[in-house]
């Protein structure tokens, strides 16, 4: 169940989330006064899309400005598409530099809004006292500042996973909360069905505090001091495991890196003594009629607790062997 705020009732991830319920449709009513003169979403992916959409619909009816700037690099972006087709300003600036300077230039009462956005905001402009900055974080902080917050989650077996909208301030998801929910996880989640919880969250949110952000009446409160801050680079388990881990620990593994279509944090290496293998995909057998770790035409299946685990796998020095082997 979906709770408002700082409730401590939560939603559960047992069902899987689609793309096409990820969306605002909510925008009767936003007519109100504001100082506001414009509306800047930087970033990427589902949540910015889906602001973008929802502040066409809404913002322009108080006359504010709205545009997206893209900053990271995509093949090619859903998002310049739709501000084409409809006319939405946006700007494709991949130079920090050229950002921040464009950021400084802002002369009008603007609301930025961060999602899924790289894009480490110096102090000149947080300082800024025209600019209100916000950002959306996945994970429900202090818990797993910095990046990939649902993917550590689920590697240290936590019970929740879930979605934080904040102010920016210069120490990285640390500034004072506005809104936050935690989503239920359990020990079959995988990051893809966190990931759209999350998000469908995250939206919910923000068309929560809207209202309230442009009124300039929003609540919001001090964070707890954050815990260990999570870089780019750090992987659970440096990314590999053995095959003779526990089998609910390469399990883990497997479901944090699982963000389906979307490579988010890599891929999970198998290894089996000298040899290393990619994961590419894995399921999980209820019934379980082996007593051991077997290797069969690029698939271990491995014992896990009345279950076996199935685990598709790839090397580069294949040879011409079917055999079938226990381990």
């Amino acid at each position: 169940m979906l709770e408002k705020g700082n409730d401590k009732s939560n939603i559960s991830t047992n069902k899987n989330t689609s793309k096409n319920d990820i969306q605002l449709d909510n925008t009767s009513n936003l007519l109100f006064d504001t100082d506001f003169r414009q509306i800047i979403v930087i970033g990427y992916g589902k949540v910015a899309f889906e602001i973008v959409k929802y502040l066409k619909k809404c913002a322009q009816s108080n006359e504010i400005g709205v545009e997206y700037i893209e900053y990271e690099k995509t093949k090619m972006s859903n998002i310049i598409k739709y501000c084409i087709d409809q006319g939405v300003n946006y700007s494709v600036i991949h130079d920090k530099t050229l950002l921040g300077e464009k950021l400084a230039s802002i002369k009008d009462k603007a609301l930025i809004v961060s999602a899924g956005n790289k894009f480490l905001f110096p102090a000149s402009i947080i300082e800024k006292k025209n600019l209100v900055i916000i950002n959306f974080h996945n994970a429900y902080l202090p818990y797993y500042p910095g990046r990939n917050a649902i993917t550590w989650a689920i590697w240290n077996n936590e019970k929740f996973v879930g979605a934080t909208w904040h102010y920016v301030v210069a120490g990285v998801d640390a500034g004072d909360i506005i809104w936050q929910r935690k989503i239920i996880i359990d020990e079959n989640t995988k990051a893809y069905e966190a990931a759209g919880n999350v998000m469908k969250a995250a939206l919910q949110g923000f068309e929560e505090i809207y209202p309230n952000l442009l009124k300039g009446n929003v609540a919001s409160y001090k964070q707890q001091k954050c815990e260990k801050m999570n870089y780019s680079w750090m992987l659970p388990n440096g990314g590999s495991i053995s095959i003779i881990e526990e089998p609910e620990k390469i399990y883990r593994l497997l479901r944090c890196f699982d963000y389906g279509l979307e490579t988010v944090v890599g891929k999970v290496t198998i290894v089996d003594g000298c040899k290393e293998y990619e994961a590419i995909r894995y399921n999980v057998t209820d019934i379980c009629n082996i007593g051991e770790t077997v290797f069969e035409n690029d698939w271990f299946h491995i014992p896990m607790n009345g279950r076996i685990l199935n685990i598709k796998v790839r090397r580069s020095n294949l040879d011409s062997e079917s055999e079938i082997r226990p381990l």
